[in-house]
């Protein structure tokens, strides 16, 4: 397990700071990503599909509402000691005969109720998200008033704490062996999901034995081969399609299929794409041409995002570009002429 008990004082030094520069009695945090900055709480649900909400008080104990669903896994970290806060409070997605608690329609009830049991109803209360709860709440307590404190919060997250820091070279160490591993598995003709997957799986594999207890994952590994590598998310066709060689057509018809063509696309792809190369390669016939995008993380939702390339060197394009142009100056075409 990772050590995060400095990364949690400095959030909760952050977030004071914060507060008492803009004279807030309170910030209210409804984004998914904000509430686990603060929280080092991984929900398995978003805003849009079941609300939440943080309150970071000036004094006091941060609390939050949470749906009943995520209930157990939050719960289980808390138990675990991984997350920084333990006040919880749960909502049913719907009405119950035993136990009963508020409801998903009573969200908006129930955080005006917990803010005024701490005593948060009057006075600036900052957001990170304007919500429609958030707007509702505003009428029914008149005497607060909001105030975003949106941008400020991205500025929190520009300078990382050296246990971040470590968290984000593990990543990045893990993310190296999967490059290293998905390169030797590349051949031309091998389906690229199943590529990705077959690596998706090593990594956790090699990650269980390296960070066992951490969480760990692999957002996204995608490896795409021809045309389809200009854009990064390839061209919405993945299914089916394979490692390219150099004679081998374009699977999809919604790329140019003669070289000259190709060499067209490639020019308005860099022109639109930055740094992103086409992946029609001058290699020899029996050689493999992809390219791979991934995305890490470690504990605490710290994402370390990296892209690689496979194709021939800048060099060798430069020298070519050279010889063409020496070519084709007029001095050139003088020494040909004799």
């Amino acid at each position: 397990m990772f050590e995060m008990q400095g990364i949690r004082k400095l959030r909760v030094a952050q977030f004071k700071e914060l507060i008492q520069k803009h004279g807030l009695r309170a910030i209210v945090i409804s984004g998914t990503e904000n509430f686990q900055f603060f929280t080092n709480i991984q929900l398995s649900s978003h805003y849009w599909e079941r609300p939440f909400a943080l309150v970071i008080p000036a004094d006091g104990e941060p609390f939050a509402l949470v749906n009943m669903v995520s209930e157990n896994g939050v719960m289980m970290q808390v138990e675990r000691q991984s997350s920084w806060i333990s006040n919880l409070s749960f909502y049913s997605e719907l009405p119950r005969m035993q136990d009963r608690t508020y409801t998903l329609g009573q969200f908006t009830r129930m955080l005006q109720e917990k803010l005024e049991a701490a005593g948060l109803d009057a006075g600036q209360i900052g957001y990170d998200s304007k919500t429609p709860h958030l707007a509702e709440l505003a009428t029914l307590l008149p005497r607060i008033s909001l105030s975003s404190v949106s941008s400020e919060l991205k500025r929190l997250r520009w300078v990382k704490h050296p246990e971040e820091i470590a968290i984000l070279q593990a990543a990045a160490t893990l993310g190296d062996w999967a490059i290293n591993k998905l390169r030797d598995n590349l051949k031309p003709g091998r389906g690229l999901q199943e590529l990705s997957a077959h690596v998706t799986a090593l990594v956790m594999e090699e990650a269980g034995r390296r960070y066992p207890g951490s969480n760990f994952q692999v957002l996204k590994l995608l490896t795409l081969s021809g045309p389809a590598s200009s854009s990064t998310d390839g061209d919405g066709a993945p299914t089916g399609a394979t490692i390219a060689s150099r004679r081998s057509a374009p699977t999809s018809t919604n790329f140019p299929q003669t070289r000259s063509a190709a060499r067209r696309f490639r020019f308005r792809s860099r022109k639109t794409i930055h740094r992103k190369r086409f992946a029609l390669r001058r290699s020899s016939s029996n050689s493999a041409s992809a390219s791979t995008s991934a995305n890490f993380a470690a504990t605490g939702a710290i994402c370390f995002p990296f892209s690689t390339r496979w194709s021939t060197s800048t060099a060798r394009r430069s020298n070519a570009r050279s010889s063409k142009n020496r070519s084709s100056s007029p001095a050139a075409s003088a020494r040909s002429t004799h």
